[in-house]
């Protein structure tokens, strides 16, 4: 899990210097579905419930040109 969230925290500062502060916003104008979901169910193992959960990536992205306002600096 760590190394996910290092991971994660540097591909956010990436983003941020690409598209500047208001990278949220540009995520958000852009978004009109999600494109990975989740599916959640619960799996008995010797008389408990965990819960379990899956993934799957339904349709494509279309964040092609996210980035580009700056010129590529």
């Amino acid at each position: 899990m760590g190394d996910t969230m290092k991971t994660s925290s540097f591909a956010l500062t990436e983003a941020k210097y690409v598209a500047g502060e208001n990278i949220k916003h540009v995520v958000r104008e852009n978004v009109s579905t999600a494109a990975l979901k989740v599916l959640s169910y619960q799996e008995n193992i010797a008389g408990v419930e965990l819960p379990k959960f899956e993934y799957f990536i339904d349709g494509e992205t279309n964040n092609d040109l996210t980035g580009l306002a700056r010129g590529g600096q």
